[in-house]
């Protein structure tokens, strides 16, 4: 047996996450706050949607005086 094994006694280590938690993540704050103002625009202009206006009528030409 040449193998080296190494025993840690006591509490196993953790490894700590470098990871930023959700919660404090400005990437993901600033995606939901654009998403929320998205999704009331939207709510909010929903009767306003643009519709064509219809073309006028042809205009009636009046008759010459003879």
């Amino acid at each position: 047996m040449s193998r080296h094994q190494h025993h840690h006694h006591g509490k196993p280590r953790q490894q700590e996450s470098r990871a930023t938690p959700f919660h404090r993540d400005k990437r993901l704050i600033a995606a939901v706050v654009l998403m929320l103002i998205g999704i009331l625009v939207y709510v909010l202009t929903m009767d306003e949607s643009v519709e064509p206006v219809p073309a006028p009528d042809a205009p009636v030409q009046a008759p010459a005086n003879s």
